[in-house]
């Protein structure tokens, strides 16, 4: 019931449209384990934009295509991936940024869900990535306003509510307790 029980968000009206269009190449969800960034990351791969999607066998995110630059998905940035550890799977993934003041000049993008801390941790023992280290960590401690480089974007789920009404719709708790009470569920 998962595409039939989905309650769009601002998220997919507005950010999955500005990824596919290439604003960003470094996309990072961070919220609470249940807070739909998997899902998230899952919706943006369904886009009709996105092409030659092929799964990895490790079951932890995809490699695709948006408007002939190549992506990679990771679902779970906390997971090992078979044989290599995951502070080994991060380098590798986040490896198109090392050095760039400027991410959208990176030849790959990537799109990765992953709890805060483990994000933190990674960043700032990395001895690749200090610069991104400085700015993540500087975006949370101010809640999500600072500036992030360009062609990055953190959506911290932490810092949304799902109770608040949003430009005159419904919000988003309203939103989902009306489908998941629709009676073609309980019939």
């Amino acid at each position: 019931l998962d595409n039939d029980t989905y309650t769009a968000t601002k998220l997919d009206r507005r950010l999955i449209p500005a990824i596919v269009d290439g604003k960003y190449k470094l996309v990072i969800i961070t919220g609470n384990a249940g807070d739909g960034k998997t899902a998230f990351v899952k919706n943006i791969e369904q886009n009709p934009n996105v092409k030659d999607i092929l799964h990895f066998e490790h079951n932890n995110g995809a490699r695709f295509q948006v408007n002939g630059i190549t992506f990679e998905s990771n679902y779970d940035g906390s997971q090992d991936e078979r044989e290599f550890e995951n502070n080994d799977v991060l380098e590798k993934f986040f490896n198109p940024f090392e050095k760039l003041e400027d991410y959208n000049k990176a030849t790959e993008g990537r799109i990765i869900a992953i709890n805060e801390g483990r994000l933190v941790e990674f960043l700032t023992t990395s001895e690749k990535h200090k610069s991104l280290a400085s700015a993540i960590e500087n975006y949370f401690y101010e809640e999500g306003y600072s500036q992030l480089p360009d062609g990055v974007l953190v959506i911290n789920l932490n810092l949304r509510s799902v109770v608040a009404k949003d430009e005159g719709e419904e919000s988003l708790f309203t939103k989902q307790i009306k489908v998941l009470t629709h009676k073609q569920f309980w019939v």
